[in-house]
Formats: C-alpha cells, sequence, structure tokens
C-alpha cells in the first residue's frame, strides 16, 4: 500500500513539473487581462510651468493628460464630457523653441493623422486579415484609406489652451521642456464626419474586396453608433 501511494506521489510530481509552465503563462496572461491599466511612471520632477511666476496652478487637462496616459485621460474630466479632446505636445532643450514649435504647428493637420491612425488601425489589420495572399490592390487601397483620411479637414476643431512645462530626469539629471496645445471638437460633429469620410473611402476605392467594405461599413456603423474611440 505503501509502494502505491509512493508512486501516486510521483506520478503527480511528474504531471506537476510538466504542467507548471503552462500554468505560469495562463497566470501571467489573465493577471495581464484583467489588471487596471498603469499610469505612467513618474520618472520626472518638475521645476517650472507657465503658470507658476502668477501663482496659477497648472490647468486639470495638462495634468491629466500627463498623469492618467494621454487623450482619453483628458476626456475623463467632467468639462469635457461632450468633446473629444487631442493634445499636441512637443519637447526641446529650448522652453521658447518648444512653445513656438507646438503653437505654430498645424493643429487640424496633426489631428487628422491623429485620427487616421486611430480609426484605421483595426481596420488594417481585419482587411490583411480577409486578403487572400495580401493583394497588391487591396494593400494599395488601405494606404489610400489611411491617407484619405489624414488629409481630411475636420470642422469644428477649437485650440482651447495651450500650456508649457519644464521638467528633469530624476536618473539623468537632464533638463527639459515639454509644451502642449489642446484641441477639442464636439464629439456627435466629429463621429459624424469621420463616418462620412470613411464612407467616401468606399466610394472611391473600387478596388476594395467585398469583405474589406464589409469591415469599413462595421467601422462606420459602430461609430454612428459608439462613437469613435480616441486611443
Amino acid at each position: 500500500m505503501k509502494s502505491i501511494k509512493l508512486l501516486l506521489l510521483s506520478q503527480l510530481s511528474r504531471t506537476l513539473v510538466r504542467w507548471m509552465p503552462l500554468m505560469l503563462v495562463l497566470t501571467t496572461a489573465v493577471g495581464t487581462v484583467w489588471a487596471a491599466p498603469k499610469k505612467p511612471k513618474d520618472t520626472t520632477e518638475l521645476l517650472d510651468h507657465k503658470g507658476a511666476s502668477f501663482n496659477t496652478p497648472e490647468p486639470p487637462w495638462v495634468i491629466a493628460y500627463v498623469t492618467e496616459g494621454g487623450n482619453v485621460g483628458v476626456e475623463q474630466l467632467p468639462q469635457y464630457k461632450n468633446v473629444y479632446c487631442f493634445v499636441y505636445n512637443y519637447e526641446n532643450a529650448d522652453k521658447d523653441f518648444a512653445v513656438a514649435y507646438a503653437n505654430n504647428a498645424n493643429g487640424p493637420s496633426e489631428v487628422a493623422k491623429m485620427i487616421s491612425s486611430t480609426v484605421l488601425a483595426d481596420a488594417k489589420a481585419k482587411i490583411a486579415g480577409v486578403s487572400a495572399g495580401g493583394e497588391t490592390a487591396v494593400s494599395a487601397a488601405v494606404e489610400a484609406s489611411a491617407h484619405a483620411m489624414s488629409e481630411a479637414s475636420f470642422t469644428g476643431l477649437r485650440k482651447t489652451g495651450d500650456w508649457w512645462r519644464i521638467v528633469r530626469n530624476k536618473k539623468t539629471k537632464t533638463q527639459t521642456a515639454q509644451a502642449y496645445v489642446l484641441y477639442t471638437i464636439d464629439k456627435k460633429n466629429l463621429d459624424s464626419q469621420i463616418a462620412v469620410n470613411l464612407q467616401n473611402i468606399i466610394d472611391n476605392n473600387k478596388e476594395l474586396s467585398a469583405a474589406a467594405r464589409s469591415i469599413y461599413l462595421d467601422l462606420i456603423k459602430d461609430i454612428r453608433g459608439n462613437g469613435f474611440n480616441n486611443r
């Protein structure tokens, strides 16, 4: 009886050893899926900012953008619940150069590029998946879609704020000037314009396969129903 128990324990140990790597992988995967998104690590210290000399605190949208990880963090603020927010930022060792560059940049064009990369990212991946052998015509049509969207002009976009900060890297001790410009646009307005632009892409690209057209149509339907996902 004792020898049987020892044999069973030996078999159980070998089974655990065999499956332990998979168990670890599954545990890690589940933990990754359900874990809360990590906030950016605080690797810098704030030395100066636009309002410091006037004892004016940094605006909530700047703090949200820096600490909450981008545009979505800004949109979670109650004052921006009905608009999409796009923050254009530029960094340079020279504060005046960073501020001038950020403020003189073509905001609407930069926002259009952001929208293009966000809206078409999933669509391009899905289209590539249904394109047997990755046909050249379909690939070209997808690239044309991205270009058309990035060149689009979205009406109603407004510049609603700008700010600058000077920070120092805690490890390297190097100083950097960060310039930020905030653009906002009404959610329903932008959703409608994106849907129209996507429909134009379908109408103007005869090379798109039926499957690709279906993906774009589903995307249009989702944007009209649930809104543009500004990641």
